[in-house]
């Protein structure tokens, strides 16, 4: 009997030894596991109180947005588009696109704001077309709007350039998405 409860004592034991180290590596790694397939942008519908998870519900909504946590701002873009993101080593690029063609914005940190004019990106990128340009304003910052081609003078584009709070926003739309990328430009708002 003696014998019996020895045994079992050492099974119950190691079985709390077992479930303590459990608990431990999960506490430990859970949280890691999270941070690395989170994003630093969620997709959102507006509407009601505060926003929901688009995941069941962004085939029926009509105005959806994105929003960017760090550097902080957001931006309502037509039903039907998709938003991602790809984390570079110098920035990110938010891509907004249907049917694989749209838009892309890319920015990164310079830690300083500029005043981007043509003359600037013509003394910086002197191949690089700045045709037509004019300014628009988004949401209270001044953005230089042009057009271009991609390089090696393939493909037109449409590029609008701004900066805010040391970062220096670059969106280049294909010519014939030049228009809804003007229209979420119009629906930026800084967080």
């Amino acid at each position: 009997m003696k014998n019996f409860i020895k045994t079992n004592i050492y099974y119950i034991f190691a079985a709390l030894i077992l479930l303590a180290a459990s608990g431990f590596l999960a506490w430990k790694f859970y949280p890691s596991t999270l941070n690395i397939v989170s994003r630093p942008f969620s997709v959102i519908l507006r509407g009601g109180e505060g926003s929901q998870d688009t995941s069941a519900k962004q085939k029926d909504a009509g105005n959806q947005a994105y929003v960017h946590q760090n550097p902080s701002f957001s931006f309502d873009y037509p039903k039907g588009f998709n938003v991602g993101n790809i984390a570079e080593e110098e920035g990110e690029t938010v891509l907004v696109q249907k049917d694989g063609k749209g838009f892309q914005i890319y920015f990164s940190f310079l830690g300083e704001d500029l005043e981007i004019t043509p003359e600037k990106i013509k003394t910086d990128i002197p191949d690089m077309p700045v045709d037509n340009p004019s300014f628009m304003d988004i949401d209270g910052i001044r953005a230089l709007v042009f057009d271009s081609r991609t390089e090696g003078g393939g493909e037109n584009t449409r590029e609008t350039w701004f900066n805010k709070d040391g970062y220096l926003y670059q969106l280049t739309a294909e010519k014939e998405y030049a228009d809804v990328a003007e229209e979420v430009l119009g629906a930026w708002r800084w967080q």
